[in-house]
């Protein structure tokens, strides 16, 4: 594991960085600031580019990102992290300008989108590890009953250390002005081995 959070100078923009992975890897999906590609080697891993603000430490994943490479994937809910590279690329020829484009590559486990594993099997997990009591919705799909207990919102009543633990963790890296703590399933994938699968939080802070 490699985690080095000191912008290293580089001529090679964001979108440059991203056309040259489309020609090798296949690109699994992007957001508003950041695009997945699969690893070319490793068929379990994936590459997350991420462009950001000028200033790293207001931009919600990247603070995310950090924090999480510190538990070294001890806590089940959070996904595990293999490299993380930050880079810089000075704006303009003025050399009394100090804009930089500034964006991060990192190497993560690939996951599973949460629609791709059947309902059934979804609550299955979810009377295991969270609420064995809580009675099944005849609905087509999870209702914000589940949400707000997997984000631990004031109104549940979940007892899951790990899942404490990890929404504690977001909610302080949530926490200067401008952040908040994204839930919904868009920001939920699935972890699946053959010991079972589990529920992770890709990306809940915007």
């Amino acid at each position: 594991m490699k985690f080095d959070f000191t912008p290293r100078l580089t001529k090679v923009s964001f979108a440059h960085l991203c056309r040259q992975l489309k020609r090798t890897s296949r690109k699994l999906g992007q957001g508003a600031f950041a695009k997945v590609f699969q690893h070319p080697t490793k068929s379990t891993r994936v590459l997350k580019v991420n462009r950001c603000d000028s200033v790293l430490m207001e931009d919600g994943y990247y603070r995310f990102l950090k924090r999480i490479t510190k538990l070294r994937g001890n806590n089940p809910f959070l996904p595990r992290v293999h490299s993380v590279k930050v880079f810089k690329r000075k704006l303009g020829f003025d050399p009394y300008d100090r804009s930089y484009e500034f964006y991060f590559v990192a190497e993560l486990e690939k996951l599973v989108p949460f629609k791709k594993i059947k309902l059934k099997a979804r609550y299955a997990w979810y009377e295991k590890h969270i609420d064995a009591k809580r009675r099944k919705h005849g609905g087509a799909d999870w209702c914000e009953e589940h949400e707000s207990d997997l984000y631990a919102s004031p109104h549940s009543r979940v007892t899951n250390k790990a899942l404490k633990r990890a929404n504690k963790m977001i909610k302080v890296v949530s926490r200067p002005v401008g952040f908040f703590h994204d839930a919904h399933l868009g920001n939920l994938m699935w972890r699946v081995q053959t010991t079972g699968m589990h529920v992770v939080f890709i990306d809940p802070i915007a």
